[in-house]
């Protein structure tokens, strides 16, 4: 069930962010350029779904990002290490696993 989506332009590209939810699992998927302002709105969303969990994961499907900037790269990062699971990570898959592990695969890292 989609209960909503983000879509707008500004200086930083567009973004789309659209949350749905099932009993187990509140996915988030993007679609364009997590950058300026789109940060601080992802991590409005992500802080609200924390709250509502309910014993649910939380999944990111990242197939459709297109490009970050150092602070959307930031946000990523800390919510793959609070637990968020990152579907389709693509291009961000090394800056996800961090450079202990850069040479693993993405399905080794998984385990």
């Amino acid at each position: 069930m989609r209960i909503g989506w983000r879509r707008a332009c500004n200086g930083n590209g567009m973004l789309r962010i659209t949350k749905s939810e099932t009993e187990q699992v509140v996915s988030i998927e993007l679609e364009g350029k997590l950058a300026g302002a789109w940060v601080a709105e992802l991590e409005h969303i992500y802080t609200a779904a924390k709250i509502q969990l309910q014993g649910r994961e939380i999944v990111v499907d990242m197939k459709n990002l297109t490009g970050t900037d150092t602070a959307g790269r930031y946000l990523l990062l800390v919510m793959q290490r609070e637990g968020v699971a990152m579907e389709n990570p693509g291009f961000y898959y090394p800056m996800l696993l961090g450079p202990d592990r850069a040479g693993e695969s993405w399905r080794e890292a998984k385990g």
